[in-house]
């Protein structure tokens, strides 16, 4: 692992201070698998086309229209082909049994082969092929279930006469690459969501005309792409892969269709996008004779081809494949020139884990058991909210400290940072390294406040300082972050313990809620505390195993892994464009700031852990302590999610290409490569990572209904009846987020970093601004705070809906509004108000308590 480290610390030195130890380790089997599993359907109707015919699925139907209708010779007479305009329709019962039906009040207006047809959101946009007409006519297809028929709408014809081609949809835009008559590549694009849609003239593909080749489309990390594959076994053969990037009308060569040095050519192939980075491609030839069987993979990140299965049967050219029901279905085409098949050829992908073994379940158990025994150990001690929710100010520096990095970092560290550094580059790292940035001015601008106005929740200031309505708005967008901050940190590890398990996701995120519900009620923060601690060891433990292991299975070990690396740009730490809509290194900054002030100047999960220590001091030592981690636990994991990339391009094989989460490549790794017992460990470090997120999140939300609200809003009482209604809270809350987990489970969220970062700006930002208004304008009021904070929820509105910045950007914009706006409309409401104790000014008046 030094090695790895070292040549990283070589080529940007900005590392090279770091002091970092340890060594590969020896490597271990590997194992290929079967991933798809064939079956025969009902075939089509003896009166449909199957050379190139319009198909594609609307409303839960599968639609088959046109085509050629091809009839053998006889003696030294040649196949003829016949264009039909017979449309079919396919329904699946419960059993899964496909029933085609034939309506002849709904054939299309002619014959009709097809040039090109695009899958749509809810039907199919068809471009037909310049024979028998000398024009391209184009139309969409649509299934009406109301009215059981298939509704036909013409667009206008296609700008250009094409022989052939193939199209995909990306955003609103259909786009067809085809190969006009003239023999020239062309490529279109449609505003399919347009009131008046036109055809787009976009650069074609430079490689040579492929009237034959076929399209996907994927995501590769970035963003979605239009992939292309042609191919020929002619005199020139031809065997190219083709991305273009819809945002900057480019092309860009790919890895030749090749598998271990083998050429494959795909004349006209079935092709379709599986799982979150793959597209497989269905029965390239290695040569003219070679039967048609194969089924190949192409991985978008690595850009790396493998053979992933071999069919039964002879898999057909010159149609279309489609996801239905969770299925890929293959229907008619041709097997050879002269040759139609009206065969229905249907794959069912295998499940993705084998499970984990007697001895991984066993420390996952003894893992869940240490949690329930510390939170029943610490519930001895919370007799008082002051020990629930302050733990009685006995905390030491140091484990607050890693509580708060626990906090912060935890299961989006554990799996979204890996798969993002395996998608992208290191650029992202700068969100992280920006808390050294922060940590002094909270430490000389914000600690003061909470320590020496010895509050319960960081919302009390709120009160303080401008008024009561002020508080509840403020405690109110806290419980409305946290809710949804429960919710993805519930999901997220339920998708890779669902995977390794094979139990339902839904069944993992009531497991997973109640536990953390259970210690968490039982033991307050001082079992959320040292349960953190815990985990935090866990974790990194986890994570520094798997990259030894990682870099020691494969040969030359980490350093033929960081060569790989930055052979293909991953390495890249710098962006240095003006361009606020995408990840610039100015933006990544800019969020990093922007994130780590709202989570560590008005995010109660934070501020908790501030008033946990004995002192001001220690408190103030508690903060120092993750921003001294933070580059080394950065680079751990980013280099373990190059590292990643890295075995992965060179073991293309042990990726699943039906792996249908983005964030679960690292626990993908951790099933299929690593030995029993440490899949387990591993597995626990994902619950850790987890945990220790959402247990901080119960509790501070626990102090907030209890503290902001209840007990704000109602007479005295009681200590005791505080500490119930406290309880009371966490198991609501805890079940509140619970739900939203159950809910997102059944959502398509393709990066769980991207949408947390989402979330945390949209809520936030304008909270945090309010905290640093108060504390460092003296005349800011209370209705100046008022309109800082509106404008600002305006502001994130605008510019999440027009996508004026990128969206890590989200909390500096927030942030920045409020405090803008706030501080510029205070002059128009003088109010004079004691502020002895409230701003950075008169807070120094007050000794504190060390």
């Amino acid at each position: 692992m030094r090695l790895f480290f070292l040549r990283l610390a070589h080529r940007y030195w900005i590392f090279s201070l770091l002091i970092l130890g340890g060594g590969p380790l020896s490597g271990f089997a590997q194992s290929n698998g079967k991933y798809l599993n064939g079956a025969i359907q009902t075939p089509l109707p003896a009166s449909a086309g199957t050379y190139r015919a319009f198909s594609g699925k609307s409303h839960g139907v599968l639609l088959w229209a046109g085509g050629g209708k091809i009839y053998r010779g006889e003696g030294s007479e040649k196949a003829k082909m016949e264009p039909t305009a017979a449309l079919v329709v396919g329904t699946r019962d419960a059993a899964g049994k496909i029933t085609w039906k034939v309506d002849p009040a709904a054939q299309l207006s002619a014959p009709m082969i097809a040039g090109a047809t695009v899958q749509l959101d809810d039907g199919l946009l068809c471009v037909a092929a310049a024979e028998p007409t000398p024009h391209s006519p184009a139309f969409l297809l649509r299934w009406d279930p109301d009215r059981q028929r298939v509704q036909r709408s013409d667009l206008p014809d296609f700008p250009v006469p094409l022989q052939g081609g193939s199209g995909n949809q990306i955003g609103p835009y259909a786009y067809v690459s085809a190969v006009s008559c003239a023999g020239e590549p062309i490529l279109f694009r449609y505003d399919v969501e347009g009131a008046a849609g036109r055809w787009e003239r976009r650069t074609p593909c430079p490689g040579p005309p492929a009237p034959f080749a076929s399209t996907a489309v994927q995501a590769d990390g970035v963003g979605e792409k239009l992939y292309l594959f042609a191919g020929n076994t002619g005199p020139n053969p031809q065997n190219d892969t083709w991305s273009y990037d819809p945002a900057t009308d480019a092309w860009q060569a790919r890895a030749p269709i090749a598998v271990a040095g083998q050429p494959y050519f795909p004349v006209a192939r079935p092709v379709i996008d599986a799982g979150v980075h793959h597209i497989l491609l269905f029965g390239a030839r290695r040569d003219p004779n070679h039967r048609q069987r194969t089924i190949l993979a192409y991985h978008t990140i690595t850009d790396t081809w493998v053979a992933v299965d071999t069919a039964a049967q002879e898999l057909p050219e010159h149609t279309r494949a489609h996801w239905w029901a969770g299925k890929i279905v293959l229907a008619g085409g041709t097997l050879s020139p002269g040759v139609g098949s009206l065969t229905v050829r249907e794959f069912t992908p295998d499940p993705l884990p084998e499970g984990l073994s007697g001895v991984d379940y066993l420390v996952i158990v003894l893992y869940l058991v240490i949690l329930v025994w510390m939170g029943t150990h610490f519930m001895r001690r919370g007799r008082t909210t002051a020990d629930y929710f302050k733990a009685g100010q006995r905390i030491p520096w140091w484990a607050a400290g890693i509580s708060i990095f626990g906090t912060s970092l935890s299961a989006i560290t554990y799996m979204a940072v890996p798969a993002k550094a395996y998608g992208t580059d290191w650029l992202f790292i700068w969100l992280n390294v920006a808390q050294i940035l922060t940590a002094p001015l909270v430490i000389w601008l914000v600690l003061p406040f909470f320590r020496r106005l010895n509050v319960t929740t960081a919302y009390e200031y709120l009160e303080r300082r401008f008024h009561v309505v002020v508080r509840v708005i403020g405690g109110l967008a806290f419980l409305l972050f946290q809710f949804g901050r429960i919710g993805i940190v519930l999901f997220l590890p339920a998708i890779a313990l669902s995977v390794v398990t094979g139990v339902s996701i839904y069944t993992c995120i009531v497991v997973m809620a109640g536990l953390s519900i259970f210690y968490t009620v039982l033991g307050g923060i001082e079992a959320v505390i040292w349960t953190d601690v815990k985990q935090v060891a866990v974790l990194t433990t986890g994570a520094v195993v798997s990259l030894l292991l990682m870099g020691g299975g494969v040969e030359g070990g980490f350093d033929h892994l960081v060569d790989i690396a930055a052979g293909d740009g991953k390495l890249r730490l710098f962006n240095f464009d003006f361009d606020f809509t995408s990840p610039s290194l100015w933006v990544v900054i800019g969020g990093g700031i922007g994130t780590n002030l709202i989570n560590q100047s008005s995010d109660q999960t934070f501020v908790q852990r501030y008033l946990t220590t004995r002192s001001e001091k220690a408190a103030a030592r508690s903060l120092l302590t993750p921003a001294a981690l933070v580059i080394p636990i950065s680079l751990l994991f980013f280099g373990l999610g190059t590292s990643l990339y890295g075995f992965y391009k060179v073991n293309p094989g042990e990726l699943n290409p039906v792996l249908n989460n983005a964030d679960a490549i690292f626990p993908w790794y951790i099933i299929t490569q690593l030995p029993a017992g440490l899949s387990g460990l591993l597995i626990a470090g994902i619950f850790a990572a987890s945990m220790s997120s959402l247990d901080s999140s119960l509790n501070s939300a626990s102090a907030v209904i209890t503290s902001d609200f209840y007990r704000r809003f109602r007479k005295a009482g009681p200590d005791r009846h505080y500490l119930t209604i406290a309880r009371i809270a966490t198991v609501a809350m805890g079940l509140l987020g619970m739900g939203f987990a159950l809910l997102l489970a059944g959502a398509e969220i393709k990066s769980l970093w991207d949408e947390f970062s989402k979330v945390l700006g949209l809520f936030a930002g304008g909270l945090a601004g309010l905290f640093l208004l108060g504390m460092s304008v003296r005349h800011a009021n209370t209705a100046g705070a008022l309109i800082g904070f509106a404008v600002s929820a305006a502001v994130q509105y605008w510019v999440s809906s027009t996508g004026a910045v990128h969206f890590l950007l989200y909390t500096f914009t927030g942030l920045a509004s409020c405090y803008i706006v706030g501080w510029a409309a205070s002059w128009a409401f003088p109010r004079k108000k004691d502020l002895h104790g409230l701003t950075i000014r008169t807070i120094r008046k007050i000794k504190p308590e060390d």
